[in-house]
C-alpha cells in the first residue's frame, strides 16, 4: 500500500539524471485491479469528447488557451474526418458538469485544472468553480457520483496535479483509483 501512495509520476533516475516520466523509453502506468472486469464499450462513430476547464480565480493562472489548443491540434485530423467530435463545456462548476453529462452519450471526459489530495477526507479531488468564481473542491467520490449511471463514458483524462496521489491507509483514495474502481 505504501508503494501505491506514492507519486509515481515524480519517479526520478539517478543514473540516467532524469525522471522516469519525461523518457520516451519509460512509461509509468497505475493499474489497479477490479473483482469485476470493465466489458468493452462498442461505439458507432463519432467518438464524444467533452472538454472541461476549471480555473478557479483563487488558485494559480492556468494556461487554459493553449492547453485547448494543443488538443484541437492533435484531435484535428479526427475531427475533419468526423471520427470524433470535441464539444467544451462553457461552465466550470460541477452544476454545468452534471448538465452537460445530461446532453450525453459521452465517450471520454477531458479534466483541465488543478487537483490535489484532502488529507481530511483521505481522497482525490479536483478543483472546480463555485457562483463567485473561487475554488470549489469536488471529491473523487462525489465525482465518480456525478459521472455514475453514464455507461458509455469509459475514459476520464485528469489533466490536474495530484490525479494518483492516494493515503497510505487506502490504495483505493486517489482520484484515480477512485473513478476506475467506479468503473470507468
Amino acid at each position: 500500500a505504501d508503494m501505491a501512495a506514492l507519486p509515481w509520476e515524480f519517479l526520478f533516475d539517478e543514473r540516467r539524471r532524469e525522471y522516469l516520466c519525461l523518457s520516451k523509453d519509460t512509461l509509468p502506468i497505475r493499474y489497479l485491479e477490479l473483482p469485476q472486469p470493465i466489458l468493452p464499450l462498442t461505439v458507432s462513430q463519432p467518438l464524444r469528447v467533452l472538454g472541461m476547464v476549471a480555473s478557479p480565480a483563487d488558485r494559480d493562472k492556468l494556461d487554459q488557451d493553449r492547453e485547448r489548443q494543443r488538443i484541437e491540434a492533435a484531435v484535428k485530423h479526427l475531427r475533419d474526418s468526423g471520427v470524433l467530435e470535441l464539444e467544451w463545456l462553457p461552465g466550470q462548476s460541477w452544476r454545468h458538469l452534471q448538465r452537460a453529462m445530461r446532453h450525453g452519450p459521452w465517450h471520454i471526459l477531458h479534466f483541465i485544472g488543478h487537483g490535489g489530495f484532502d488529507s481530511s477526507c483521505d481522497e482525490g479531488c479536483i478543483a472546480l468553480v463555485n457562483d463567485s468564481g473561487q475554488q470549489e473542491l469536488l471529491r473523487a467520490s462525489q465525482l465518480a457520483r456525478l459521472l455514475a449511471g453514464h455507461h458509455s463514458l469509459r475514459r476520464v483524462l485528469l489533466n490536474a496535479c495530484e490525479g494518483g496521489k492516494g493515503s497510505g491507509q487506502d490504495i483505493f483514495s486517489s482520484s484515480a483509483a477512485i473513478l476506475v474502481h467506479s468503473g470507468i
